[in-house]
């Protein structure tokens, strides 16, 4: 896929046609898409890059845990930090997918 992070914009002007359009496009300014039905859907394609990296991330994390520790290790863990990072990262691309940012 075309790395993220990718950017959905609204009220642009196709400087071709003269017709309104709704790009998103990559880091680059390279239009990945155009012609959006809805709002929503703008924004959740913009997130997708990021959407996979975190679903990856947790995935790992999850992987990783199971691996390596008991279930009384992951208590007395201080896994606090790290889960947080995590749950902001994911909290953050599904605000982004909502277009709340």
């Amino acid at each position: 896929h075309t790395p993220g992070p990718w950017k959905y914009e609204i009220g642009i002007t196709d400087a071709k046609t003269g017709e309104p359009c709704h790009p998103i496009t990559n880091a680059n300014g390279l239009v990945l898409a155009d012609v959006i039905e809805s709002h929503e859907d703008g924004y959740l394609i913009a997130a997708a890059p990021e959407l996979l990296d975190t679903c990856e991330a947790l995935a790992a994390f999850t992987r990783d845990l199971l691996k390596l520790l008991t279930p009384e290790q992951i208590k007395a863990a201080k896994l606090t930090t790290r889960m947080l990072k995590l749950n902001d990262k994911a909290y953050n691309v599904l605000a982004k997918a909502r277009g709340e940012k």
